[in-house]
């Protein structure tokens, strides 16, 4: 037989798809495999039966598409010995590119020289989004026979034909709880099985936006399983539900390529169900409506007030108020007078806030402020000591005059009297100055309780006493105080003069400590207990004169001894004398 060119026609299954195979004459020490890759424009799955190549206009490949980044894995099964093919001892060997898998060319194509004589398998394990791939394991040998032809070839060529991958469309509806009202602009992400996001023509991760009556369709999606995930919904009154997964999938069938949605995961076995367990129909995805959000505005006894004008602000990071009115689901600023019923705020957007009583009825001490956060799904946290939250409803109690709430003592101010000469039953007197941080007075009244009962406000005083104390209540946070003491002439006074600071959740707390001991005497231990005496000295420039008896002074008693012993010697010495004349 002579060199010249065998072609022959391998029909290999997988997709029925025909394809072509053509061997040329190759050395005797090793073997070349070739491969083009192709896909069918006109979506056909007939078997070309030519070994042309697409460029030739008279080959039946021409008008055929080749397709580059077709991924193959290729194995070497058996090697030949002398008396044919021998399995490969530890198993099969992969032929690599540089240590990875061969993938086709820009022209579609893939090229090996220098193969070991031997048998092979080669199957695509992936391809391009949109074409099909073919699971189907393909074998060849080196060198190669055509029939009863003895002559051996060894140079293959391979043309494995692919279909494009059919796509479809899901189309489907977002509607309310009632199951009736459509939701408009609603936002989904479509992501793949394995959680990659799905592409659009412009490589950009592909959303789809609800229209009219709440309808949206995503076209020409690929056969396969894929799920949503809703991020953005612009109506506050419904839960973003940025965590169920809706699960379709696009499949074919005799009639055609179709849909099917939702389903609970991946299995597609068990359809999402609405609140009441009744599986939605195909296509339908329920939104719920966050819970209702009240304010109530009350006294001690839980009765609603009228009067009082509250508004709610925008929170900082810092869980401070902003000068940002929230809004509600109709963009009005949440400020209102309250009429003895509670107040609805449904549709308020999740974050952070400060509810704030700008107007207290007649009667009634300004409340505190209270902190809150209204979360994804609607419900409601409070953040703040004050207050209290009673399911979704948040509840601000006003106190009347004279009532007290113990956990809501704001400035607390007590007494201390110590030393030798402090006198623990002398009353001070305490000033109390109360400014809000633009420096305007407070002029509400405050009630206090303690050592004493009464109401005090800024400017005003209070006497205390060794031991007493007081609680002034609900002073507004942020409120800047100063309190003085006066009446405490020839005092240490500790922490001074004055005691400044501002109004927090947690209460101020300021003592006073007055100090005195007796002239000459000092309490080293600050204990108020009389120190003993110590010796006292004179020093250059006293005034003391030395005449001064001093019961810590010994020399003018040695000198009074002196000139007793002196006078009784002289005494004695004259009645001696006196005695002796006679």
């Amino acid at each position: 037989m002579t060199a010249a060119v065998f072609c022959i026609i391998l029909l290999l299954a997988g997709f029925g798809v025909l394809s072509s195979w053509e061997v040329a004459a190759a050395t005797p020490e090793t073997g070349t495999f070739h491969l083009k890759k192709y896909v069918d424009v006109e979506q056909t799955s007939e078997a070309t039966g030519q070994q042309e190549d697409s460029d030739n206009p008279s080959g039946s490949l021409y008008g055929k598409e080749v397709v580059p980044g077709v991924v193959y894995e290729i194995y070497q099964t058996h090697s030949l010995g002398n008396t044919g093919l021998i399995e490969l001892e530890n198993g099969p060997v992969a032929i690599l590119d540089n240590g990875e898998p061969y993938k086709t060319d820009a022209n579609g194509e893939i090229n090996i020289t220098g193969l070991p004589l031997g048998q092979y398998m080669f199957k695509e394990i992936s391809a391009p989004e949109g074409i099909q791939v073919s699971n189907q394991e393909y074998f060849f040998a080196l060198p190669y026979t055509v029939g009863n032809d003895p002559e051996q070839l060894y140079e293959i060529y391979v043309y494995p034909k692919n279909e494009w991958q059919e796509t479809g469309s899901l189309s489907f509806t977002k509607v309310g709880d009632n199951g009736k009202d459509g939701l408009e602009n609603v936002r989904f992400a479509v992501f793949h099985e394995d959680g990659s996001a799905v592409k659009d023509t412009d490589g950009n991760d592909l959303t789809v936006t609800t229209g009219l009556n709440g309808s949206a369709t995503i076209e020409e999606l690929l056969t396969g399983k894929y799920y949503l995930l809703e991020t953005e919904n612009p109506d506050t009154e419904y839960i973003t539900d940025s965590t169920t997964k809706y699960w379709f999938e696009i499949y074919n069938e005799i009639s055609g390529v179709k849909a099917r949605a939702f389903y609970t995961d991946a299995s597609m076995e068990n359809k999402i169900k609405d609140a009441d367990g009744k599986a939605l129909e195909d296509g339908t995805i329920i939104n719920y409506k966050k819970p209702s959000i009240y304010v109530s505005k009350v006294n001690t006894a839980g009765s609603e007030l009228t009067g009082a004008i509250l508004t709610i602000y925008e929170a900082d990071a810092a869980g401070k108020a902003t000068e940002t009115i929230a809004k509600d689901k109709d963009g009005k600023e949440l400020t209102w007078e309250t009429t003895g019923s509670p107040q609805d705020i449904t549709g308020i957007p999740a974050g952070t806030y400060i509810l704030r009583e700008e107007v207290v009825p007649r009667g009634y001490y300004v409340a505190y402020d209270i902190l809150f956060t209204v979360n994804e799904d609607g419900t409601v946290t409070k953040d703040s000591a004050t207050g209290d939250i009673d399911g979704n409803t948040i509840i601000m109690t006003d106190l009347k005059y004279g009532e007290v709430m113990p956990e809501w003592v704001a400035l607390a101010i007590g007494k201390t009297v110590t030393g030798t000469a402090g006198d623990q039953d002398k009353e001070f007197t305490f000033t109390v100055e109360l400014t809000y941080e633009d420096g305007e007075e407070v002029t509400e009244e405050f009630f206090y309780d303690g050592s004493k009962t009464g109401t005090i406000k800024s400017g005003e005083s209070v006497k205390l006493k060794h031991g007493e104390l007081i609680k002034i209540y609900n002073i507004p946070l942020d409120v800047e105080y100063t309190v003085t003491e006066s009446d405490n002439e020839g005092y240490e006074v500790d922490p001074g003069k004055n005691a400044e600071g501002t109004i927090d959740e947690i209460g101020r707390n300021v003592q006073f400590t007055n100090h005195k001991d007796k002239s000459g005497s000092v309490d080293n231990n600050n204990d108020g207990k009389t120190p003993a005496v110590r010796p006292q000295t004179y020093s250059k420039g006293s005034t003391t004169t030395r005449n001064s008896t001093k019961t810590d002074d010994t020399t003018p008693l040695m000198l009074y001894s002196i000139l007793l012993i002196a006078g009784m010697g002289i005494v004695g010495f004259l009645l001696y004398r006196k005695r002796g004349k006679a």
